[in-house]
């Protein structure tokens, strides 16, 4: 599965991402500075699903009701990249087996998902 990965999201969450076959292209990559409605055209456009703490793309996705395959929004404290990449690791096969189609929200509470499809 593809995945854009937002400017603002560590080496370790795409890292643990990627053991579990989600391939992120970084956003830093191929559309720096881009704005969110952007990125979010962008996946749109080529199938991928946006990983990111930017709580905007709620608003866009939610509010705005832009189209996107699937977003994983990381609500965490900030804390120490290994910690990130063991929290996203206890995570990571449910959030590889259900971000196409949903928006899901990952906190060190536990994983949220919401189907787009009800918005």
């Amino acid at each position: 599965m593809k995945a854009l990965i937002d400017e603002n999201v560590p080496p370790e969450v795409v890292e643990a991402l990627a053991e579990v076959g989600i391939v992120g292209i970084h956003v830093r990559e191929v559309l720096s500075g881009a704005n969110d409605a952007t990125i979010l055209d962008c996946a749109q456009r080529f199938g991928a699903a946006i990983i990111t703490f930017d709580k905007d793309f709620g608003d866009l996705v939610f509010r705005q009701k832009l189209p996107v395959p699937g977003v994983l929004l990381l609500r965490t404290p900030a804390m120490p990249g290994s910690e990130l990449r063991t929290l996203v690791r206890a995570y990571s096969t449910a959030v590889a087996s259900q971000i196409l189609g949903h928006f899901l929200v990952l906190s060190v509470a536990g994983l949220r998902v919401k189907p787009l499809g009800e918005i």
